[in-house]
């Protein structure tokens, strides 16, 4: 049986870790434009709320007086 050693020169480890290091980045990237889409949509959804809940005590209050 073959040893890491053996098996990888040091240019094929060189090359893997510029791969990795690659995906890593392309991946974080991806993770970090989720969560940008994430806070929007969040923000975005607590307005509509705040928004339904005024909406919501304007009717209320017009059905009171």
């Amino acid at each position: 049986m073959l040893s890491l050693k053996e098996m990888w020169s040091p240019s094929r480890i060189r090359t893997e870790a510029s791969d990795i290091e690659g995906h890593l980045y392309k991946t974080t990237q991806r993770l970090m434009r989720l969560e940008r889409q994430y806070r929007l949509k969040k923000m975005e959804y607590l307005a509509s709320i705040e928004a339904y809940e005024e909406r919501l005590k304007w009717v209320t209050a017009e059905m009171e007086s």
